[in-house]
């Protein structure tokens, strides 16, 4: 049985009282130096969604790297880096 392990991985910071920000969420287990995610009880995911270990990475940030890519291919229109902040304001300026 293949130990499964859990990891957040952060989409997006929070910008204010609002905005609490963005993480995603994912299980994945290590088996011949490969990370995978997973289901929860243990069955992968498709072949986008596993690595191979290089020499001096940690499994962890590996899994939230490829948490992060299973966010952003459920969520393609999150907005990312261009999301609203929500900490502009805007004021009408008279052009007297």
């Amino acid at each position: 049985m293949r130990e499964v392990k859990f990891v957040v991985a952060t989409v997006s910071n929070p910008t204010g009282a609002d905005d609490l920000g963005t993480v995603a969420e994912a299980h994945y287990f290590v088996e011949d130096g490969v990370v995978r995610l997973c289901e929860p009880d243990g069955r992968a995911l498709g072949e986008p969604y596993r690595r191979r270990l290089e020499k001096g990475e940690h499994e962890r940030d590996v899994a939230r790297r490829l948490a992060l890519r299973l966010h952003r291919s459920n969520y393609p229109d999150d907005g990312g880096f261009h999301r609203p902040t929500g900490s502009l304001r805007y004021s009408w300026v008279c052009p007297c």
